[in-house]
């Protein structure tokens, strides 16, 4: 007989052995056999793998980083991630990688659905979204990552890059990378720089759409700084015409004239043309002479002292009292000196009777009559005259 020194149970010596750990003598169903080593104990020291649950000393279990689980050494794992030693109950293999990492540790490819371990990812810049990198791209402006769902193509350079680097053609509806968008400062809409000018008059930037050219020089502007010529009716830039001087009318230079009497410039279709002397002007500077009736300029005329109408100055003659002129029809001579005088410049004489220019008229100092003073002399005895 033999005695348990757990127990204190009875049974025959064969029904009993030795603890390998702590060498004492158990009973045998006091004792377990590990399915690991093949060592026999006290069934006390005996613990199940938590995975496959075999039986084993608790000493050749492996205890998880993670929680309080024992486990055979043949089914630890070393997380690829933080180096922390896992059980293969709480582990997870990369779908990508084949990497082994814990199960607190796996992270998710949330455009795949894919798990992975989380140094697989990289972070979207557009939406925060953790994806793998082969569902991303970079851009070529920035080289910031996004997945492909927020990656455009430029239309006009072909580099890709992020729904936030890009922005669309108002004209073209293309797409277009951002450092190359210009907005209109006429409209505010958008554009790619190709698809834009510069306002030859304002230097406004403008999109191809908002321009009108000029039809002299096919100069870009805005359609509202274009001026149109007042003759041909073409649009022109400001500087492509010239004023009228006298309508203020805006016109090509070719269809200005400059007028023989004023020196100013006028426009072509209000041009007339004196007919006495071919000289050109503004309509506004021509009169007609009443005499002849000929349209002339108003420099070209005079008025008659005698009747106040204008005529021209070759149907006048000035009188040599005034120098007043006066239709040659309506002169008067002096009948003694036959000097060219006005109607109201002449005198009768009350020696001869004949009509004479007044300004040479004298008076008797003796009668107070009036005389050409060819027709007068001074007393010698008393000076008068």
């Amino acid at each position: 007989a033999v005695t348990s020194e757990k127990s204190g149970r009875v049974a025959h010596k064969s029904e009993s052995q030795r603890c390998t750990v702590t060498q004492r003598l158990l009973l045998s169903d006091e004792v377990s056999r590990s399915d690991i080593s093949g060592t026999t104990a006290d069934t006390d020291l005996f613990t199940k793998c938590s995975v496959t649950e075999i039986l084993a000393l608790t000493a050749e279990l492996e205890k998880s980083d993670f929680s309080d689980a024992l486990a055979a050494p043949a089914e630890m794992r070393l997380s690829a991630v933080s180096g922390k030693r896992f059980n293969t109950r709480e582990g997870f293999v990369s779908e990508v990688s084949g990497e082994t990492g814990h199960l607190s540790e796996r992270a998710f490819c949330q455009v795949t659905g894919k798990q992975v371990l989380p140094n697989e990812l990289v972070q979207c810049a557009v939406t925060g979204k953790s994806a793998l990198p082969s569902e991303c791209c970079v851009s070529g402006l920035s080289g910031r990552r996004a997945v492909k769902e927020e990656c455009f193509r430029c239309d006009f350079t072909e580099i890709t890059v992020l729904s936030d680097e890009i922005e669309v053609s108002d004209i073209s509806g293309k797409r277009i990378r951002c450092d190359q968008v210009v907005m209109s400062d006429l409209s505010g809409r958008a554009g790619h720089r190709s698809e834009s000018v510069s306002c030859a008059v304002s230097s406004q930037i403008l999109l191809l759409d908002e321009v009108f050219y000029s039809e002299i020089s096919d100069k870009p502007a805005n359609k509202q700084l274009l001026v149109k010529c007042a003759v041909t009716q073409k649009s022109a830039l400001p500087i492509e015409l010239q004023c009228c001087e006298f309508t203020g009318q805006m016109v090509l230079p070719e269809k200005l004239f400059v007028s023989d009497d004023s020196g100013k410039k006028c426009v072509c279709t209000e041009q007339s043309v004196s007919e006495a002397s071919g000289r050109k002007g503004h309509h506004s500077e021509f009169g007609n002479c009443e005499l002849t009736w000929k349209h002339v300029l108003q420099s070209e005329l005079l008025q008659c002292s005698v009747s106040g109408k204008r005529v021209l100055f070759s149907e006048c003659r000035n009188s040599v009292v005034s120098a007043r002129p006066m239709i040659a029809s309506l002169a008067r001579t002096c009948e003694i000196t036959q000097a060219v005088i006005l109607p109201s410049e002449r005198i009768r004489s009350s020696v001869s009777g004949l009509m004479f220019r007044s300004d040479e008229a004298v008076t008797s100092e003796k009668s107070g009559r009036v005389a050409h003073k060819s027709e007068s002399q001074r007393c010698t005895v008393t000076q008068r005259l």
